[in-house]
């Protein structure tokens, strides 16, 4: 189907053909949604900066009598460097954040030493859409609006 979609002068044919060989996969996620908690900071035995935080996503829809519901999902934010530390000033509880970034699966050795699978977004880019509550601290409210310069993972 995608094949018949495609003619031989069509701009995505031309890019699809001329780059097939070097084009494997794509692993991109957008995400708009609330900050559940402040953005953490913290720095790893080399020395890298990473943050993390959680963010809310919501999906409304109606049930069979028309009730209009809501479901939340969580989803993990983490970022390294430079975007980190970004993340750490800016990222505030409640804050409507956009946040692009890839899927990464990892596992990780619970306290019984059972490995434990977990699921993340790696942040290359975000930005504050809206804070929620407003900052008095001077670095922050520099920024018109009170929001995040676009920062991208160097």
């Amino acid at each position: 189907m995608f094949r018949s979609l495609l003619t031989r002068t069509s701009p995505v044919a031309k890019l699809a053909s001329t780059q097939a060989r070097s084009i494997y996969s794509v692993n991109r996620v957008t995400l708009i949604g609330n900050a559940g908690a402040d953005a953490e900071v913290r720095e790893s035995k080399n020395g890298t900066q990473f943050s993390f935080f959680n963010l809310a996503t919501h999906h409304r829809y109606k049930d069979a009598e028309g009730n209009i519901l809501q479901k939340t999902s969580w989803h993990r934010i983490r970022s390294f460097g430079p975007v980190a530390k970004a993340m750490g000033d800016f990222v505030r509880r409640g804050d409507l954040v956009y946040v692009e970034g890839e899927i990464q699966y990892d596992m990780f050795k619970n306290q019984e030493g059972v490995d434990v699978p977990t699921t993340s977004i790696r942040v290359g880019e975000f930005k504050v859409l809206s804070p929620r509550n407003s900052r008095s601290d001077s670095s922050s409210s520099s920024q018109e609006g009170n929001e995040s310069p676009r920062l991208e993972d160097q």
